[in-house]
């Protein structure tokens, strides 16, 4: 099988992975005592979901760190995309937190508001740090309106487009073609039905039913309004909520799945799309999924 991206098709987001400072007061439990190793170096925790090959390079980065100087520890941990935020928050409220995470960019605002995450505006000011090379665009995803003073609340650590992949036999199979690539949301969700067999053995989209901040973004208004107030009930968040509601009610996708059950469902053949990032590529290749 052979996996297509089409570069037609819409974009379903850029994701952003932000390194964020979780803050003193709620993970220390307002104590500043630093943990420290067996050979007296400040231990330094930090949660990242990079499970592919980014994690690999990931802890390459860390040992490289951990080498070059005596004072810090860098303690990589492994945390799955999926219950981080989760388990951060339940961490933190017990003053067990880590140091540092790395998360979706898209909850940074709620975060930085409520006082989980510590803005790190005095890093940007020093730019000794290098921050003036920073991509602007990607700057402004983690800038938020914290009591009326524009903060920086995080560090970009990654960003990459994400896209809608195709099992190209099943495409074919559904006497799809390029001309069916599809250009809204509304004509994703109608391909996927096309793609759907209903004897329940293909689902025409592996699509998670969590963390949907960018698709309410691009079909809604978003989680946040402009000034920081939470805008789940708008008209538009609500009629598309609805429509995927009736979407899943249809069968054309399994419910209750987060990213990395999408991308399963995906590389083992019982769906025809996922909507995921250029790691795709390497992880259905593995899969033996990418050519024939």
């Amino acid at each position: 099988m052979k996996i297509k991206k089409s570069t037609k098709a819409l974009a379903a987001a850029a994701s952003l992975a932000m390194m964020a400072t979780v803050g003193l007061s709620a993970c220390g439990g307002g104590s500043n005592d630093a943990e420290t190793t067996a050979d007296g170096k400040v231990k330094i925790t930090m949660w990242h979901g990079f499970s592919e090959a980014d994690g690999k390079t990931l802890e390459s980065i860390v040992d490289d760190f951990n080498k070059s100087q005596d004072k810090y520890e860098i303690d990589a941990q492994l945390q799955p995309w999926s219950t981080i935020g989760e388990t951060m928050v339940t961490k933190v409220t017990s003053g067990d937190g880590p140091d540092f995470v790395t998360t979706g960019a898209d909850n940074g605002q709620g975060w930085s508001i409520d006082g989980t995450f510590q803005c790190v505006t005095d890093f940007y000011d020093d730019k000794d740090n290098g921050t003036d090379e920073y991509i602007e665009n990607v700057v402004d995803q983690i800038t938020f309106n914290i009591d009326g003073s524009e903060e920086k609340c995080g560090v970009p650590m990654g960003y990459a487009p994400t896209a809608v992949w195709y099992n190209t036999d099943m495409w074919e199979s559904a006497g799809l073609t390029d001309a069916d690539y599809p250009q809204t949301w509304d004509e994703l969700l109608e391909v996927a039905k096309k793609l759907t067999k209903s004897d329940g053995s293909q689902y025409g989209i592996a699509l998670p039913d969590l963390g949907w901040a960018p698709f309410l973004k691009g079909n809604g208004s978003g989680i946040y309004t402009t000034d920081g107030k939470v805008s789940i009930n708008t008209k538009e968040n609500k009629a598309f909520l609805e429509k995927m509601r009736d979407f899943y009610k249809g069968g054309y996708s399994v419910s209750g799945m987060d990213e990395t059950a999408a991308r399963e469902s995906f590389e083992s053949g019982q769906s025809a799309m996922v909507i995921v990032g250029p790691w795709e590529d390497q992880a259905s290749t593995d899969k033996g999924i990418n050519d024939r």
